[in-house]
């Protein structure tokens, strides 16, 4: 049985806002306090807890702030121990069962609990959970013979505390002289809070009991995109690359080393390391140098990679043995200057010299992905992708850029005096013959819809360089302010919309084409 308080929730999470403006004024203080106290008519909550929210909103001076610190850490401390219990006996639950039910079972508090919410659909008495759908894994569980015990059935829940425990179940059978007996069956029930909106702190327990449960964990070719890119994303190349990349640390964290091919295996330890540094690359708060203006970075961030010098040095032989010398002088930088290493990491990433980092790792995780099964396009989208494939070389076609999907260009001459779009200066570019303009349609496909972004992109090029060699991805590799790239447009195909409502959108895009 779940013993869920709601106040363990409550005060966890005014003691974790307290943590975050505790160095601030008093008034600061009192603020959070007073935003608090509507818990005090919505939850019958403990003297002590009323004592904490109270003085929160209305203690003056040094040992009222320590009293009421004090009071908070209690909080904490009954909050954290109640968590452990719940945990404690989940996890007994999930030992009633065999690998991999028992696997995925568990997976339910790493990867649902509190991080998603799930459709709660009952088909046929069955209840289907996916644990994780990523690119690389699908892990999912199917209860059989549900039947909710509270009456509710909302569409979707919101897991925020599961327990579960195992009962016996009186069954009555039609005996072969057509009398009727009783006996008793093993069943289970799964206990959980549901939190109807995410970030709200409800009260009431749910739960469902089920005769028996299955389990299945797949894993898929990684190399495909599945999330979605946001229009005014910055940083495109490398937020594409952390999609297999993040795929399949995730596999090897869930399933274990050991479930990897001998491919994952060798390339793994490098992979690790390359994953902490574009990760601490795509962060909000990393900004590459501009101008005058120095690459900007979280110092804590830059203090907190799990990597060590050996696995620097080993990255960095292994970028020298490519002939990726810059790469490998910087990883060494990161053995004895942390700070400096951040600084030209952040703006390596962003010059044209990271594209062949860049081609190397998608490279390896394409090989890596190579021996599984690529995922089959959903249903519903997999009729749209020919028309539209047909659509968009039509409306490049016409206007005579070269190439076919998802990749076509145009050349042109270059002014004498270009207008660089990632300076805005005018710079007289001498040897570049020809100026090229590109377009990329990039593909994500996951089970909530089929999004097709359109990159744009504008590229200097020399006379010995051929237009055809590059893709408007290349561009977000800068270049002196040859290259530039940006997301032009996106179009949202849904699984209800129909074949002519996807082409009349898709010919929609032809007026960004400039």
């Amino acid at each position: 049985m779940l013993n869920y308080n709601a106040e363990n929730d409550i005060m966890e999470n005014i003691y974790r806002s307290y943590q975050e403006v505790s160095k601030s004024s008093e008034d600061m203080i009192h603020e959070l306090g007073s935003k608090c106290q509507h818990f005090l008519g919505e939850y019958a909550l403990s003297d002590r807890a009323v004592s904490a929210i109270n003085m929160l909103a209305s203690f003056k001076g040094d040992e009222a702030r320590a009293e009421l610190e004090n009071k908070l850490v209690h909080c904490h401390i009954s909050s954290v121990a109640a968590a452990r219990e719940e945990e404690k006996s989940y996890r007994e639950f999930c030992a009633l069962f065999e690998d991999p039910v028992k696997e995925c079972l568990l997976g339910i508090r790493d990867h649902v609990l509190g991080k998603k919410q799930v459709p709660y659909k009952i088909k046929d008495k069955n209840f289907r959970l996916d644990v994780i759908n990523s690119p690389a894994l699908c892990m999912s569980l199917e209860f059989r013979n549900v039947l909710i015990e509270d009456g509710r059935h909302p569409h979707e829940i919101f897991i925020t505390h599961i327990d579960g425990g195992k009962f016996l179940e009186k069954v009555t059978l039609d005996d072969e002289d057509g009398s009727q007996k009783t006996i008793e069956v093993p069943a289970y029930r799964i206990y959980f809070v549901n939190a109807p909106d995410p970030g709200t702190i409800p009260t009431k327990v749910s739960s469902f009991t089920f005769s028996d449960v299955s389990a299945s964990i797949n894993v898929y070719n990684y190399s495909q995109y599945r999330d979605l890119i946001d229009v005014d994303a910055d940083k495109v190349q490398w937020r594409l690359l952390m999609q297999p990349l993040s795929a399949l640390v995730e596999k090897a964290e869930v399933l274990g080393y050991e479930s990897l091919n001998e491919e994952e295996k060798s390339f793994m330890p490098i992979l690790c390391v390359f994953y902490e540094m574009i990760e601490f690359y795509l962060r909000s708060d990393t900004l590459p140098a501009s101008g005058t203006q120095a690459a900007v970075f979280s110092e804590n961030a830059a203090m907190s990679f799990k990597f060590g010098s050996g696995e620097l040095e080993d990255a960095a032989r292994y970028m020298a043995d490519c002939g990726i010398d810059i790469a490998a002088q910087i990883l060494r930088q990161g053995c004895t200057d942390r700070f400096t290493f951040c600084r030209n990491l952040i703006q390596y990433f962003t010059i044209s010299d990271s594209e062949n980092l860049y081609s190397l790792l998608m490279q390896i995780l394409s090989d890596c992905a190579s021996t599984y099964t690529s995922r089959i396009l959903p249903l519903p989208y997999r009729k749209y992708h020919r028309p539209i494939v047909q659509v968009m070389n039509d409306i490049f076609g016409i206007r005579k850029w070269k190439g076919t999907f998802p990749e076509y260009h145009l050349v042109t001459k270059p002014e004498f005096l270009e207008v660089s779009e990632v300076y805005s200066k005018v710079y007289t570019y001498l040897n570049e013959q020809n100026k090229c303009y590109y377009y990329d349609i990039i593909e994500s496909v996951n089970d909530s819809c089929y999004l097709i972004t359109l990159l744009r992109a504008r590229m200097l090029l020399k006379e010995e360089e051929s237009a055809a060699r590059y893709c408007a991805l290349d561009s977000c590799f800068t270049d002196g302010g040859r290259r530039k790239a940006e997301i032009a447009a996106q179009l949202m195909i849904t699984e209800d919309m129909d074949t002519d409502q996807v082409i009349a959108a898709v010919e929609e895009m032809e007026k960004l084409i400039t």
